[in-house]
């Protein structure tokens, strides 16, 4: 990516391809988030898929935020999978600012991405009496976990099919 952008070919073919004028988007409210895909859990594709942009809490930096996300956050839900009825879960951390920066220059994405972006499978958990007190303990524990670092309230959440 970085290396289309060093010249003028590339950079018209990065407006063509990636502009959001022809396609009426708001490239105010358009942002580019890019990262390496973190894969923490690879299950079948079947069921409610969630798609979530994170933002941390205003006490956290961006970086604190990403780090608490990506390396206690992350493991903590997909280690709960089998109880949540979790499938699979992916995480995507906004690593690129100077691809970023660059791209905004040819006028894409110009609004602030958010620090994270998540895609989750979910499934229906199997229904064992025995399970029931592990994943209300589960959710609880993933529940105070995202409490000390997410702010939802800036945060967005998408589910579909």
């Amino acid at each position: 990516l970085g290396a289309s952008l060093a010249d003028e070919t590339g950079r018209t073919l990065w407006q063509e391809v990636a502009s959001c004028e022809p396609r009426d988007l708001d490239v105010t409210r358009s942002f580019i988030l890019m990262g390496a895909p973190i894969q923490l859990l690879d299950g079948p594709g079947d069921g409610q898929r969630v798609i979530w942009f994170g933002n941390g809490l205003r006490e956290l930096s961006q970086a604190e935020f990403i780090r608490h996300y990506t390396t206690q956050h992350g493991p903590l839900v997909a280690g709960h999978a089998e109880l949540i009825g979790l499938r699979r879960y992916r995480q995507v951390p906004d690593e690129q600012s100077g691809l970023r920066a660059s791209l905004r220059e040819l006028g894409l994405g110009q609004a602030s991405p958010p620090p994270v972006f998540a895609e989750l499978v979910m499934g229906t958990p199997r229904l064992k009496l025995a399970t029931l007190r592990a994943r209300r303990a589960a959710t609880r524990e993933i529940k105070d976990d995202e409490k000390r670092h997410i702010d939802f309230s800036s945060s967005m959440l998408l589910l579909t099919g």
